[in-house]
């Protein structure tokens, strides 16, 4: 029988004029501010984020959550954030937050 566990997915939103100009903005298939995400025991879970801005270069994501968390960049240039949940994970609820960063200008 699976084991599943939720955790739940939080993200900042800034209300700022130079958010998708300048600042990432973030799109589909991001998942929304809140989301609840249930994860099964010894499988992964892939978390897609994908940000966008006119004006500058997406560079990387800072991410914060349960112990074994990774990240990469897909083929699309898109963030993915994998977690595999053990049997000691259950019971508990995990949090996983994020913070995607952009550059402009001359580096």
């Amino acid at each position: 029988m699976a084991s599943f566990l939720p955790f739940s997915f939080s993200r900042v939103v800034r209300t700022n004029a130079s958010e998708g100009l300048f600042l990432p903005q973030l799109v589909a298939p991001t998942p929304a501010d809140g989301s609840r995400i249930m994860a099964e025991v010894n499988k992964e879970v892939a978390i897609r984020v994908k940000a966008q801005a006119m004006h500058s270069t997406i560079q990387d994501i800072i991410f914060s959550g349960p112990s074994n968390v990774t990240k990469h960049r897909d083929i699309n240039n898109d963030f993915v954030i994998r977690w595999t949940p053990v049997e000691n994970d259950l019971g508990d609820q995990y949090p996983i937050c994020f913070a995607v960063e952009s550059v402009s200008g001359f580096l």
